[in-house]
């Protein structure tokens, strides 16, 4: 337990829980439910990744259900030549609910080279929505993006997933302009509601977020598309852009970024950053208390890492992934 601030201010480990699939993952990723149960999705070797959901955590006696996802394996092999050949750099995962809680999406995305030319490089995403309640796989699509456009999936807080697809436009006098498309899509079918495109560009040269992006390029198809989708809860482009992120940014400590904030905005997380050979990993977590700005406590990890809050019969947790398989809980006090 490392605590700081007042007396009574802690964050004390409650809970120490490895899954049944256990071991070191390359690529995972967590969301917690409106019913603050845990979800995480990691790869395996054999293309079905697994989606894992963690229940009653809170009491000491978690409930695990595992569900296997459609994924990317590693590597495909036809003989002795690759027909998908697969960097597990370029491995990853990003895992979404619905506002309801009623439905997940999870999309798996890799990097790969069809035969071994140098600009034939794809990017795929595999999306697949996951109901929640019955606790199945209902919908399953494809999507391949060429490696000159970037791409990122967003859940919107009405329910519809956000593809933002974008790819820079040769001009001279604004170097930084890009063109976006946005596709809308509905959950659970992953129907395309519409699709609109606009142009805009960072207005910062250092470190930039969402909030530093200027709309240069929008006829009004975007402002329609997206309050044809919500209807009355429609917010504008700019707003819809930056998605669901907290909007404080700068964290108290240089070494460290921003994380979240907990239910009630009662704690705020800042995630504290190290370099090693393989890859960028969490040192620690730093928790702060929003009102007084005091240190509450922090946590560490040797491990690959990610990082949640959640809130349970009045209390509120950090939760921490390791290396996709292992669940810590920490119980936080002020």
């Amino acid at each position: 337990m490392l605590a700081a601030g007042s007396l009574n201010a802690a964050v004390t480990q409650t809970l120490s829980y490895r899954y049944h699939h256990a071991g070191n993952r390359v690529a995972f990723e967590m969301a917690i439910t409106p019913e603050q149960d845990v979800l995480s999705v990691w790869e395996s070797r054999d293309g079905n990744w697994h989606l894992t959901r963690v229940r009653e955590w809170h009491t000491g006696h978690p409930v695990e259900q595992t569900l296997d996802v459609p994924g990317f394996e590693f590597m495909i092999l036809r003989g002795a030549q690759p027909v998908k050949s697969l960097s597990v750099g370029a491995l990853g995962a990003r895992l979404f609910v619905t506002p309801d809680g009623r439905f997940a999406v999870c999309v798996v995305s890799a990097g790969w080279r069809r035969g071994y030319a140098a600009d034939d490089i794809r990017h795929s995403d595999i999306v697949s929505v996951i109901d929640l309640h019955e606790w199945h796989v209902v919908r399953t699509t494809i999507h391949d993006q060429a490696e000159s456009v970037s791409h990122g999936w967003i859940m919107e807080r009405t329910g519809e997933l956000a593809l933002f697809e974008t790819g820079r436009v040769p001009r001279p006098d604004s170097p930084d302009r890009v063109r976006v498309g946005l596709t809308l899509l509905d959950v659970p079918g992953l129907n395309s509601i519409g699709e609109c495109h606009y142009a805009e560009r960072f207005t910062r040269s250092s470190v930039a977020t969402l909030k530093d992006m200027e709309i240069l390029e929008d006829d009004g198809s975007c402002d329609a598309l997206i309050k044809r989708a919500q209807g009355s809860h429609a917010s504008s482009l700019a707003e819809f852009r930056q998605g669901p992120i907290a909007p404080r940014q700068l964290a108290r400590n240089g070494e460290c970024s921003y994380a979240g904030s907990s239910p009630g905005d009662q704690f705020e997380m800042e995630s504290c950053m190290t370099f090693d050979r393989r890859a960028l990993r969490p040192r620690r977590e730093d928790i702060y208390s929003s009102k007084t700005g005091a240190k509450v406590g922090s946590t560490k990890a040797d491990f690959s890492i990610l990082s949640a809050f959640a809130f349970q019969n009045g209390q509120t947790y950090l939760l921490t992934l390791e290396s996709g398989t292992h669940l810590r809980v920490y119980s936080i006090t002020e």
